[in-house]
């Protein structure tokens, strides 16, 4: 039956298939978009200051995002879509909050 897939507290059961099959793909427990931004980024600061110890920024960047990945496998990807599509949408008042479709 149906019922068979609540709790008591009548919330459904999580399935770790479904968790799975929904997150990112990931380059060391970072979403590749993130750990090909932080590249990026540490490779333009290493172009113009020309000094080894800015290729150490990358590991602490990593493991920033590491953090929030581990917190929650959805929020790197909530902030690259933030920074698409911009932090306030013109539909907030009509949704109580950000609505990225109408």
């Amino acid at each position: 039956m149906a019922d068979d897939h609540y709790t008591q507290d009548t919330e459904l059961e999580f399935y770790p298939i479904v968790i799975g099959l929904t997150r990112p793909a990931t380059f060391k427990g970072v979403p590749l978009q993130f750990a090909a931004f932080c590249a990026m980024i540490v490779g333009i600061v290493f172009i113009f200051s020309e000094d080894l110890r800015t290729l150490l920024m990358y590991p602490v960047l990593h493991a920033i995002g590491y953090a929030l990945q581990v917190w929650d496998h959805r929020f790197i990807d909530i902030c690259f879509l933030k920074m698409r599509k911009g932090w306030f949408v013109k539909n907030f008042s009509f949704w109580g909050g950000n609505s990225y479709l109408p």
